[in-house]
């Protein structure tokens, strides 16, 4: 189940997870969103090798459809904190990636 993230301070160190995402939510689009809606996505594991592909619901001229986004036909992967790795890209506050050090190693 796909959680928040909350984190104690700016270095993003030790996030915890929060309450789940989309818990009975729904993210109106009409006229006001021009048709769109923009979600942005930040997979992290803390501790796990994880594979996932992301399905959506929605309801269009009252009939449910449903949408999976996918990495080019492959699962979306992410891999936990691992300190032996001689690079890792950090997640930034804008939410693109850096080539640099886990914020979870010692320097």
């Amino acid at each position: 189940m796909a959680r928040e993230l909350i984190y104690s301070d700016e270095t993003m160190a030790s996030p915890t997870p929060g309450r789940p995402l989309f818990e009975l939510e729904t993210f109106p689009i009409g006229e006001e969103t021009n048709g769109k809606r923009v979600f942005v996505i930040q997979a992290a594991s803390l501790k796990y090798y994880v594979e996932f592909t992301l399905e959506f619901t929605y309801n269009l001229t009252g009939q449910d459809k449903t949408v999976t986004v996918d990495n080019g036909g492959k699962p979306f992967r992410v891999t936990g904190n691992r300190c032996d790795y001689e690079q890792v890209y950090v997640p930034q506050g804008d939410y693109s990636l850096a080539l640099g050090q886990s914020p979870l190693c010692d320097e």
